[in-house]
């Protein structure tokens, strides 16, 4: 119970910073809730739990009364990575690295650049080694 408030915790704060536009690099907003979202694919014990933080995050994310289409995308993708995840064979640091690139290049494909793209994987690698050093 503690892991999963502290989890809404982190997403919450993703998501709000995200929402902010506050961090940019290279004049770009982070996808800060992708960077968090992803990793806690493999370290989510229940599985209802995880479902539960997407919606978290993407009701935080969406701008206006109803969600956005990106959003619902967005999460969409995040729910299905969590599924794939389960039955992939591969190992979870090689799957979190292939979801940050689908996702990314998915969300980002009107205007994709590969700055975003080079931004996103690394700071998702990184939270995902910190997620599992906290979480497993």
């Amino acid at each position: 119970m503690v892991s999963f408030i502290s989890q809404t915790v982190l997403v919450t704060m993703a998501a709000l910073l995200q929402q902010t536009g506050f961090i940019q690099i290279l004049g770009t907003n982070l996808n800060l809730a992708l960077i968090i979202l992803v990793p806690l694919i493999f370290v989510m014990r229940h599985w209802l739990a995880y479902p539960a933080l997407v919606l978290w995050g993407a009701l935080l994310l969406s701008s206006s009364s109803g969600i956005d289409k990106v959003v619902l995308i967005f999460s969409l993708l995040l729910l299905a990575s969590f599924v794939l995840s389960k039955v992939l064979p591969w190992q979870p640091f090689f799957n979190n690295f292939v979801f940050i690139i689908v996702i990314t290049v998915i969300i980002n494909l009107p205007h994709f650049f590969l700055s975003v793209l080079l931004i996103n994987i690394v700071l998702g690698m990184a939270s995902y080694y910190l997620i599992r050093q906290i979480y497993a």
